[in-house]
């Protein structure tokens, strides 16, 4: 019964008037609504702290979200070497006996669902006193921080987003799950906008079995269907009910119902009557309209019969369904992103021999090159797109992580002096191809179809290339075959990574130059080659690279990966800030798509103070080449040199998470854990770095000197194993200055250093904001030492 605040008459719960005095009734707020989720600071009862452990496998890296339920955090999993969240489950709730079972018999069931859209859960148990679950981390944000930055979406994506929640609901309904607490809340975004629903049953976990038989009410107040606010048993029917509220939040940026009160919100849902969404957001169509209010009918036999049913009918809404006059709201960054965006896939050898990988591989870099030349075409970086070689990826996956619309697949057969190249343009959307062509010719003709293909996918995408870069994509190559398939293989090694590879690589361009002395690119795979070389000296690598890098220009001045590498060697060789800025530049000029160089421009720019503009330019390396681990390690390095060691350490954990065999990131993370005092965690990544990196000696020394004395005696056994052999000539001083400063032994470390410089190292110039010397850098004779590479406040201070 509801009571007349006028006349104190009693009213039945479904009234909306006194039928004493006619007064509009309302109910005393005893309920009220949150503005927002509760509070997620130390009353949440965890408080943990970025770098804190959680149980024996868990590492916390930052707060992310919370609710009713708990507080989510962004961890890494130990174990598995992969980011996660960690739902932990409030201390209130958990204390019932029979939650944590109810949680595993529904986590379990929800576990079967297995959907792209679906966020599947990991693990359930119980460390320190706290229960929790894990599941797939998602880097994004959720619909409800959207739509409250955001206001209300344009059609389409609003459409689109109902479209994947939709999927997913049915994907759970056919396994008997039912969400039952659809809300904004649990659904998430990713980066490139697409849509994962997440905690499906929790809501019957917490409430038990016989919640909705026993008259409790599950579910969150705003979305909540009327069968659940008047506690009656609910089915699948209710969930689209829920996302019948979500949509219209999405189209008109506001709830379908407003009111004071949980009280008053659950009397709307099972007696008011929404309004149509069209008027709220002019322009919508009345189709669109009926079809929010059938799902938000009272009555669940009103309603669609199916998930599956909703979705036939939201497929009917096309872009076209807004004016674009009528938008409030532009295309996002991630719709308008997709519109001309191409990935060119690893090629598959078809070969019989199947020894062709490296002719596979560089098919694939040669059209890449050649596709970057097209006005008003993004190609994703070949880094990044070979992320996914030898891997059975979803054709969908591949263009949500890469940001493009278009994928291009391809084969090689070669047989004998034949060659058969076949290709594919996919549709990311659909998965439909939009051009196919198969090209059977001799081997001489490769440099023919590279061209051809191009040429067809151009014409195909209605583009042009750039009237700048009208010449064939293979006028800077060779036209001796030897010379190019050894040019392949020297880049198939230098990609590697390894020293034995690079040896390999360096081999295989020098025979391409003695096949072509012509051959511009094999000069410059020549000069990467040797400025990685760690295991010779740098007075005898660097000077080699120099000249390979300059003999390239000699060839092509305008040849961007030319005048990139001459920066890099300027800057870490030479000591010459002012030529390594004008080289890199020029290269950025020639060729903005070259990842690479906007990622060492921003390397150099943050070692001379320049730190906004240094992040800003890898952070468009990353969005040139989104997969790339030392890219993105390079953006982690970038947040340390910044001293803001919680971003670096975030930035570092997403590499791993990418690449849980990336030595560097390791490398990196254990100096910053060491900084921030964990010592044992330092310890541990550290000693993973040196083992990925097969620096077996110095991960024995690591291992035996922690033994000895912890932390302290690990670095200290490798630094003295470092001055007593032959290990890393390019490097050796330069890393044990480090570790000398981490011991605070400061004479010992300006001594080291200046040894370093004496043999001209590689990396030495990089030491300026290591966290290890940050208790040396107010030491007068660390500026001298800044002075010496040729980048003291005096000298930052003359840079253009």
């Amino acid at each position: 019964m509801i009571k007349c605040l006028n006349c104190k008459h009693d009213n039945p719960g479904d009234s909306r008037f006194c039928s004493n005095c006619g007064r509009a009734l309302e109910i005393a707020p005893t309920t009220p609504l949150p503005a927002q989720p509760p509070d997620c600071g130390p009353t949440s009862g965890f408080g943990f702290a970025p770098g804190q452990r959680f149980g024996p496998r868990y590492q916390i890296i930052e707060e992310v979200g919370c609710g009713g339920m708990g507080v989510v955090y962004k961890a890494v999993d130990n174990e598995l070497g992969r980011m996660v969240a960690l739902k932990m489950i409030r201390p209130e709730l958990s204390s019932d006996p029979g939650m944590l079972e109810r949680f595993k018999q529904e986590l379990l069931l929800a576990s079967e669902v297995s959907h792209e859209n679906v966020i599947r859960i990991h693990d359930l148990g119980e460390a320190d006193g706290i229960k929790y679950f894990s599941m797939k981390f998602i880097d994004g944000t959720s619909l409800q921080d959207l739509l409250r930055t955001a206001g209300r979406l344009t059609t389409e994506r609003a459409v689109g987003i109902a479209r994947q929640v939709a999927s997913a609901l049915m994907a759970a309904h056919r396994k008997g799950v039912i969400h039952r607490d659809l809300k904004p809340q649990n659904i998430m975004l990713d980066q490139a906008g697409t849509a994962y629903v997440m905690d499906f049953g929790i809501a019957r976990a917490v409430g038990g079995e016989d919640v909705t038989a026993l008259g409790m009410v599950v579910g969150t107040p705003e979305y909540i269907s009327p069968e659940q606010a008047g506690g009656r048993p609910a089915d699948a029917r209710a969930d689209i009910y829920s996302l019948g509220c979500v949509l219209f939040a999405m189209l008109t940026g506001r709830k379908p119902f407003e009111a004071a009160s949980a009280d008053e919100m659950l009397r709307k849902h099972m007696s008011e009557k929404p309004v149509p969404p069209s008027t709220l957001s002019p322009g919508l169509s009345p189709e669109l309209d009926n079809l929010v209010l059938r799902c938000l009918e009272k009555d669940p036999a009103e309603r669609y019969a199916s998930v599956a049913e909703l979705l036939s009918a939201l497929e009917t809404f096309t872009s076209a369904e807004e004016p674009s006059a009528a938008r409030p709201v532009p295309a996002s960054k991630e719709e308008t992103s997709r519109i001309a965006s191409l990935a060119v896939m690893p090629f598959r050898d078809m070969s019989p021999e199947k020894d062709q990988e490296y002719f596979c591989d560089g098919m694939a870099e040669e059209i890449t090159n050649a596709l970057v030349k097209i006005e008003g075409l993004r190609v994703a970086a070949l880094t990044s797109a070979f992320q996914f070689k030898g891997k059975d990826v979803d054709i969908r996956e591949v263009g949500e992580k890469l940001n493009v619309g278009i994928v291009l697949e391809g084969s090689v057969r070669k047989a004998g002096s034949r060659l058969r190249v076949t290709v594919q343009l996919v549709n990311v959307a659909d998965g439909y191809h939009l051009w196919s062509e198969r090209y059977d010719r001799e081997m001489e003709d490769v440099f023919e179809v590279q061209d051809e293909i191009s040429v067809s996918i151009a014409e195909k995408l209605k583009l042009r290339f750039t009237d700048r870069e009208q010449r064939p994509a293979t006028e800077r190559a060779t036209r001796d075959l030897e010379a190019y398939n050894l040019y392949l293989k020297g880049r198939f090694y230098w990609n590697k990574r390894t020293e034995e590879a690079i040896r390999k690589g360096i081999e295989c361009f020098q025979e391409a130059i003695e096949k072509d002395p012509t051959y511009a690119l094999a000069y410059v795979g020549l000069a990467d080659s040797y400025t990685m070389q760690e295991s010779m000296p740098t007075e005898e690598s660097f000077p080699k690279a120099k000249a390979s890098a300059k003999r390239a220009l000699e060839l092509d001045p305008e040849l961007a990966e030319a005048h990139a590498s001459l920066g890099m060697i300027a800057f870490e060789y030479d000591w010459d800030v002012r030529e390594a800025l004008l080289q890199l530049r020029k290269a950025i000029e020639l060729n903005p798509n070259y990842a690479s160089a906007h990622q060492w421009y921003g390397l150099l720019l943050m070692n001379i103070d320049r730190h906004e503009e240094g992040i800003r330019e890898i952070v468009r390396a990353r969005e040139l080449d989104p997969l790339s681990p030392i890219i993105n390690a390079a953006l982690g390095m970038a947040y340390m040199f910044k001293g803001d060691y919680h971003r670096a350490t975030q930035e570092l954990f997403k590499v791993i998470d990418m690449d849980p065999n990336f030595a560097p990131a390791f490398a990196v993370l254990g100096w910053l854990h060491a900084k921030l005092g964990d010592y044992e965690r330092a310890y541990e990544l550290e000693l993973k770095a040196l083992k990925l990196g097969e620096e077996n000696e110095l991960a024995r020394a690591f291992e035996e000197g922690y033994a000895e004395s912890g932390y302290a005696g690990a670095i200290r056994r490798t630094k003295d194993l470092l001055l007593e052999s032959e290990i890393k000539p390019g490097t050796r001083y330069t890393w044990a200055a480090t570790y000398a400063a981490e011991l605070g032994e400061a004479d010992e470390a300006f001594e080291l250093l200046d040894k370093a410089v004496d043999e001209k190292e590689r990396e030495i110039i990089f030491m300026r904001y290591l966290p290890a010397f940050d208790g040396l850098r107010f030491d007068p004779r660390f500026e001298a030492f800044m002075k010496k590479v040729g980048i003291s406040q005096e000298d930052i201070r003359k840079l253009p």
